[in-house]
């Protein structure tokens, strides 16, 4: 089910994919260039960089591996020029982006895209000066302690360093996440599990995807943080609600199809469904303010009845008794039924409208 948001137009999937190609075409060019560039000078970061990490005294660090070395070397210049591309790249994500998104999702696309590169330069930094060189340094005195003779692969430390700073990097961005949609009331009680799946899915899988040979042990514990530390931080809002109340309940057609219902009704309304006569009836109840005139009670009324997979509306209108134009055409496209009520006592909400339009259904299923 898809929706079409009034800042988008309705094109077809051929010049979305064309536009997308041109960006990123552009994009790779412009970090193949930076790639190029840095490759010049990533020997004397590389070992300023490893001055800082180099845990003892004397020459203890060397290179086994020439090969990896120069992997490593333009990995590193890779890495740079990705640093170095962040504007370019978040102007074209964000020009590309902003049609297809509400106002709320764009703006947390904007909060968590910027203060994201924010916190990943300064988890880069704080890693590489003050944890690890105070990790490398522990498990120096610990060899030291133990009467071993002190060598290290210059590649394997850059390599663990490079692999914990993006795991910090990633686990502070997936809060960022949570917390900024927590603050736009994005994630709310109803959307927690739609949140919960995309948040946490994508997280665990750059996790175990870019994880070293050489750590595979740490993969599933580090999964395991940073679902639990995302669960613990988001805990406030997964039970906040917005503009829905009620309960949502499924009910089966003569058909067999699922079918659920979402009143929808307006501040405004002299005649409100309280939440409570929701609840007991087991239909979801969104309350806007007045969707005629404000565009984000649009767009979140179709976001909640894409995320919830809503089949079927019934509207408590006020004296405008008809459905915005961009509201209809978006039920059409999601084959939403719209069906009139002839309730003219608020207690008649207290029984759910599926029991006299779906009649002949045998049993209601919770």
């Amino acid at each position: 089910m898809t929706i079409l948001l009034e800042s988008d137009k309705d094109k077809a999937i051929q010049s979305h994919l064309d536009e997308l190609s041109k960006r990123t075409i552009l994009i790779f060019i412009t970090i193949v260039t930076l790639t190029l560039i840095w490759s010049f000078s990533v020997d004397e970061l590389l070992r300023d960089f490893l001055a800082m990490l180099h845990p003892c005294q004397g020459d203890c660090l060397n290179v086994y591996d020439p090969a990896q070395w120069s992997a490593i070397r333009w990995l590193s210049a890779l890495y740079l020029a990705f640093l170095s591309s962040l504007p370019l790249l978040l102007h074209h994500v964000h020009s590309f982006a902003k049609p297809g998104l509400a106002i709320h999702e764009y703006k947390a696309l904007k909060r968590c895209t910027m203060l994201g590169t924010v916190l990943l330069v300064l988890s880069f930094v704080l890693m590489t000066t003050t944890l690890l060189p105070m990790l490398f340094a522990a498990g120096h005195e610990n060899h030291q302690s133990v009467g071993l003779s002190a060598q290290y692969s210059a590649v394997e430390m850059l390599a663990i360093a490079t692999y914990l700073t993006w795991i910090l990097g990633l686990m502070l961005i997936s809060w960022l996440v949570m917390f900024t949609a927590g603050q736009l009331r994005l994630l709310t009680e109803t959307t927690a599990e739609w949140w919960r799946v995309r948040v946490y899915g994508i997280t665990s899988l750059l996790i175990l995807l870019t994880v070293p040979e050489q750590a595979q042990a740490l993969s599933v514990p580090l999964v395991v943080i940073a679902l639990a530390s995302n669960e613990f931080f988001a805990r406030p809002w997964f039970s906040q609600t917005n503009l829905v109340s009620g309960r949502m309940t499924d009910w089966f057609d003569s058909e067999g199809r699922r079918r659920r219902l979402a009143v929808i009704q307006s501040i405004e309304c002299p005649k409100s469904i309280n939440s409570n006569l929701a609840k007991e009836a087991g239909y979801s109840l969104l309350t806007v303010q007045n969707w005629h005139e404000r565009k984000e009670d649009r767009e979140m009324v179709l976001l909640f009845i894409q995320h919830q997979r809503i089949t079927d509306v019934m509207v408590n209108h006020d004296d405008r008794n008809e459905l915005p134009t961009f509201i209809k055409e978006n039920f059409e496209r999601l084959n939403i039924e719209v069906h009139a009520h002839n309730h003219v006592n608020i207690d008649q909400w207290a029984v759910h409208p599926f029991s006299t339009i779906l009649a002949d259904i045998p049993e209601q299923s919770v």
